[in-house]
């Protein structure tokens, strides 16, 4: 008789969110908008915790130079007094784009913007949003989407969600399952912008990356048998503004075989849109099988494995009282998971 192999302990190391911040000098009241700089930045992705083991046979996270490069920068400013979007009168456009490629198509991992052409007065207060490497397509319609009746107000802009460009094995043959095309990033500031020298605001992901690490217990293994896995309730979409829940549409995800099991060491990596789930029910959670390793068709495994186990990724760990389903953005999550024989 088969054993159940679904004895399978999940632990969630930690999860850092890196919110998109700002800070800003003291004011300095004889300074005007000409001497006004912007100082933007990306922070890379802290991690926190033990580190997963890592397995040249998984898939590999991006590079770093992928994760934290900015391509283009939108700046959009709304006043504080009514919410609106402001127009900038140098172009007659809501938005300012930036391309910061050079020739060979590389981008920054810092700029400098100043604010001279910023539609902003003097002991005013606004809300200036940078939005990094969304097309200039896309923050058109993006605008254009909210303009019905001639005006943007901020509380619009707060519910826009983006499509999270994850890579699709028939369309992106050259690029990891779980990976994404490029990498979406959101910062702000609020307050009076013209009496200060220097704002400085980084720049958040508005996804985060998850570290899957299997160890095997080489006792289960057996030589016609492999895990099969799956991921499930995989936010397609994510908001551009930190307003702590998700939309709820969630990406199409089938069940993927593990090829080998040679190594006993298995690491995946992932990149997921938050999740703003406060049941299990809409949790982000992945789910594994056991079973034979030559099904014509990987789904068949639902029905016919010899081991199976759901483990929820988010915030908290499984024996925590009232536990926290959420997954945050931009965060690392790191997950080692060890499969024995129950």
């Amino acid at each position: 008789m088969m054993k159940r192999y679904n004895n399978l302990i999940c632990t969630m190391l930690a999860a850092l969110l890196l919110l998109a911040a700002c800070e800003k000098t003291e004011p300095d009241e004889n300074v005007g908008t000409s001497c006004t700089k912007l100082r933007i930045t990306t922070a890379p992705l802290t991690i926190v915790g033990e580190q997963v083991p890592y397995d040249t046979r998984a898939s590999q996270p991006l590079y770093p130079e992928e994760e934290n490069i900015i391509y283009s920068l939108a700046v959009l400013v709304f006043d504080e007094s009514e919410g609106v979007l402001r127009k900038f009168e140098a172009t007659g456009k809501h938005y300012k784009y930036i391309n910061l490629k050079d020739e060979n198509g590389n981008g920054e991992l810092s700029t400098t913007l100043s604010v001279e052409d910023f539609p902003i007065q003097p002991n005013e207060e606004y809300t200036v949003c940078l939005i990094a490497n969304l097309s200039e397509e896309k923050i058109e319609e993006i605008i254009n989407g909210m303009m019905e009746d001639g005006t943007v107000f901020i509380h619009e802009f707060k519910e826009v969600s983006v499509a999270i460009p994850y890579v699709d094995s028939d369309l992106d043959e050259h690029l990891e399952i779980g990976h994404v095309r490029e990498i979406y990033m959101f910062g702000y500031y609020q307050g009076e912008v013209y009496s200060h020298k220097e704002i400085s605001i980084t720049l958040g992901r508005i996804i985060s990356r998850l570290e899957i690490a299997f160890t095997i217990d080489k006792e289960i293994l057996e030589e016609d048998k492999t895990f099969y896995m799956r991921m499930n309730n995989l936010e397609s979409y994510a908001h551009l503004f930190p307003i702590g829940k998700s939309p709820g549409l969630y990406a199409p995800t089938g069940i993927a075989r593990v090829s080998s099991l040679e190594n006993m060491k298995h690491t995946i990596y992932f990149y997921s849109a938050p999740n703003g789930a406060l049941t299990a029910e809409k949790a982000l959670n992945f789910e594994v099988w056991y079973g034979d390793k030559n099904l014509k068709d990987p789904a068949l495994i639902e029905e016919s494995h010899s081991g199976y186990a759901k483990i929820y990724l988010c915030n908290d760990q499984p024996e925590v009282q009232n536990r926290n389903y959420q997954l945050n953005r931009n965060s690392v999550y790191r997950f080692n998971i060890n499969l024995t024989a129950k």
